[in-house]
């Protein structure tokens, strides 16, 4: 049975090897500069274990925004193909909802890139609905 828990800050970077899996247009040396980062920056992750084996995680962003009050917001929710249509997906956002429940949270919210017609399937099957269009514009090459 695979168990969803809060990964512990001191062992945040155990999700690297799982990032790298779909992340494989950034290096790792990169994820790991960028983990640092996020870490500093508020940054938690639920993991998917089954046993001592890491296979999902779901990084988490709590902020507080005028349109919609206090907002929990999954980030990078992946979990490996062997472990994908068995319900876990809705486990773990489950899990999310909890937390945000535990935190206050008014609402939760995330991005969903626009080819990934199996992620905003997933979501609209949750009862997500798209707001607005996430725009990136690169300052940096």
């Amino acid at each position: 049975m695979v168990k969803i828990k809060l990964i512990e800050k001191s062992n945040l970077k155990s999700i690297i090897p799982i990032v790298c899996d779909f992340n494989t247009s950034i290096s790792r040396e990169k994820i790991e500069v960028r983990l640092e980062s996020m870490i500093e920056e508020g940054y938690e992750c639920l993991g998917c274990y089954d046993n001592d084996v890491l296979v999902g995680v779901c990084g988490l962003w709590m902020q507080t925004r005028f349109y919609s009050g206090s907002v929990i917001e999954p980030d990078n929710v992946y979990i490996k193909k062997e472990y994908q249509s068995i319900g876990l997906g809705s486990k773990v956002m489950d899990a999310v909802y909890e937390l945000g429940r535990e935190r206050g949270c008014d609402v939760v919210e995330l991005n969903c890139y626009v080819d990934n017609d199996q992620g905003n399937y997933f979501w609209k099957k949750k009862g997500f609905i798209a707001l607005g269009y996430h725009y990136l514009k690169k300052l940096k090459q």
